[in-house]
């Protein structure tokens, strides 16, 4: 009896770890391309990274922070020395006045002791700046720009993660397709060669071994791309598993065979300049860079500035010898001052630094001006990219069904022995050619319209509904 209550309790706990498993294996047996990328951004280790970027930018402001805070701090130490500290007095001869005239009389040399072999002091010291000549404000500035900067990183992670697995989506349907249409002409080209080889077994006059031969190369070719677009289907799965933050072995399959319609902005080219100057992430972050170069200038004028600070203490005093200067009133003590430091000389140091710091805001602004000409170039390219592929998608589509046509009716012809077989075999070609061309121009579409939306900062396509 007990161990079978021990196996019903086995097997509950069994059935009980494996709903998840089974549940999350349910959910990508038809993914979506919401699905992909809400997956991603819960899953995806870049945006975690930049989570934690975003968590050391704040800690390093907080530490900046502080320089407005007293720093107050306990020194302790113990010490034994091999002997006493004494103090030797030289002796001293003195004329005292008297009625009767002066008395000289003297004082012989004695040794003192001043403090005893063991001593221990303790002090609590509390320093408080006053004025640094800019440089703390130059640090708060530099580390709340800081914060700022780790926040767009972690922005265009995001939006890196949402444009990764978008190209992957897309790659995993293109090649689905192209893999489904050399299926097709595979089994079309198939039963033509079979038809064609009984012919020419059966010494029909219709068919030759050239022609045998011919339908035999197609097939091969025919096969061959499909072996090759099936492992590229896979590979690209397994590149969205990865885009995805699941695990390697994770089976997936995609919700649909068809290309995804997004409503995205319809923009112009100044229009979307204007947006990716606005909301680009690296634009931003330049823009950052600028700020925290200007607040580095005030941090290295601040060589310049004398430094001045509230300085006081609270000593305590410890000796083996009650006595000389560690007798009980100076044991303990405080002290109460103003301390300034004032630099003079530094050997130019001060100067070199303030002028690299210079340098370096110079730079940076270069670099984000650099940096708004190559985005305006890849914005205008991006939009004649995606112009080229609308064009080609409608072009396609109507060569796509002329070809279709021509392919059944040479197949039909070629059944009815009235066109050759190099004809049947051209008119397949010409149709795998046709519709390739066209579900590649589909994927560029979108595939452009995503690189687009990431250059934008997530302003062209719907991106509200993903989480951040």
């Amino acid at each position: 009896m007990r161990k079978t209550k021990t196996q019903i309790l086995a097997a509950l706990l069994c059935l009980l770890f494996s709903l998840p498993s089974q549940a999350a294996a349910e959910y990508f047996k038809r993914l979506t391309l919401d699905q992909a990328i809400t997956t991603a951004l819960r899953n995806n280790r870049i945006r975690m990274v930049s989570h934690y970027e975003i968590a050391i930018a704040e800690e390093q402001y907080q530490q900046a922070l502080s320089a407005y805070w007293p720093s107050l701090s306990l020194q302790a130490q113990l010490q034994r020395k091999d002997e006493d500290t004494t103090y030797s007095f030289p002796g001293l001869q003195a004329a005292i006045p008297t009625p009767a005239g002066n008395l000289t009389t003297r004082v012989p040399e004695s040794q003192m002791i001043l403090a005893g072999r063991d001593l221990g002091t303790a002090s609590l010291n509390l320093t408080y700046p006053i004025y640094t000549g800019g440089q703390r404000n130059s640090l708060r500035k530099q580390a709340r720009f800081g914060v700022d900067i780790a926040k767009a990183g972690a922005r265009r992670a995001d939006l890196q993660v949402i444009y990764d697995t978008r190209r992957y989506y897309y790659a995993g349907i293109l090649t689905a397709k192209l893999r489904d249409l050399a299926w097709e002409h595979l089994n079309s080209l198939k039963v033509t060669r079979d038809l064609t080889y009984a012919l020419y077994q059966g010494g029909s006059l219709k068919a030759n071994k050239i022609d045998y031969l011919r339908t035999e190369i197609a097939v091969s070719v025919a096969e061959s791309f499909h072996t090759e677009f099936s492992a590229r289907h896979k590979a690209t799965l397994a590149a969205l598993s990865q885009s995805m933050g699941i695990h390697w072995d994770t089976e997936l399959t995609l919700a649909s065979k068809q290309f995804p319609q997004h409503a995205a902005k319809s923009t112009t080219l100044e229009q979307a300049i204007n947006d990716a100057m606005r909301f680009n992430p690296d634009n931003e972050i330049l823009h950052l860079a600028v700020k925290v170069n200007e607040a580095g200038i005030e941090e290295a004028r601040s060589s310049f500035s004398p430094k001045i600070a509230l300085t006081s203490s609270i000593n305590y005093l410890e000796s083996s010898f009650d006595g000389g200067v560690t007798n009980g009133t100076n044991r303990n003590s405080w002290t109460l001052g103003i301390a300034l430091n004032m630099p003079l000389f530094d050997g130019f140091s001060s100067r070199h630094k303030e002028s690299a710091a210079r340098a370096k805001h110079t730079r940076s602004q270069e670099q984000k001006l650099l940096l708004e000409q190559g985005l305006a170039a890849q914005v205008k390219s991006l939009l004649l990219e995606i112009d080229r592929a609308n064009k080609l998608s409608d072009i396609g589509a109507k060569g796509a069904d002329f070809a279709a046509d021509n392919r059944r009716l040479s197949v039909m012809a070629y059944q009815q022995n009235t066109v050759p077989v190099d004809d049947m075999i051209e008119a397949h070609l010409q149709e795998a050619i046709m519709k390739s061309n066209l579900f590649r121009a589909q994927h560029d579409q979108l595939l452009y319209t995503a690189n687009l939306d990431f250059v934008l900062g997530g302003q062209l396509l719907n991106n509200g509904v993903y989480p951040r």
